[in-house]
């Protein structure tokens, strides 16, 4: 997993989106998600993905984020009337960043790989839109 974390204005989400681009390309590079079902269904549709500006990691996510990196499964029932299952399968690149490093625990921070991103000066910064040098379709919300 790759980290990138520094202060507001030092292009950690534009980074990630840049080096997703090179591997992945996808119209949603980045994902938010509220429980670990949701999270794994996502991963499974995509070989990396962004965590984009994570102030607090639970631990049921760092658990999942150590699963997805050394390779899982997961499994539901398909439907609630039925006894049929989705099975998961995955191994995944994760690409995480924020101002500070969330990341607490030390099984995931083996696995991770942190950079600190400097403050990009305002006589340096553009517009995301210019850096892509492309209509703005990259977005996180």
């Amino acid at each position: 997993m790759l980290v990138g974390y520094g202060d507001q204005g030092s292009a950690k989400t534009t980074a990630e989106k840049m080096l997703l681009e090179l591997v992945d390309p996808s119209s949603t590079p980045c994902l938010r998600t509220r429980d670990a079902a949701e999270l794994v269904q996502a991963l499974a549709h995509r070989f990396a993905a962004v965590l984009d500006n994570v102030s607090s990691l639970p631990t049921w996510l760092s658990d999942l984020l150590c699963c997805a990196i050394t390779g899982d499964g997961f499994t539901k029932r398909q439907l609630f009337t039925d006894d049929d299952d989705v099975i998961y399968s995955y191994r995944r690149a994760i690409l995480f960043n924020g101002i500070n490093i969330a990341i607490s625990k030390p099984d995931l921070l083996d696995r991770s790989l942190l950079i600190q991103l400097e403050r990009i000066s305002d006589e340096h910064r553009r517009e995301e839109a210019e850096v892509w040098n492309r209509e703005p379709r990259r977005r996180c919300y």
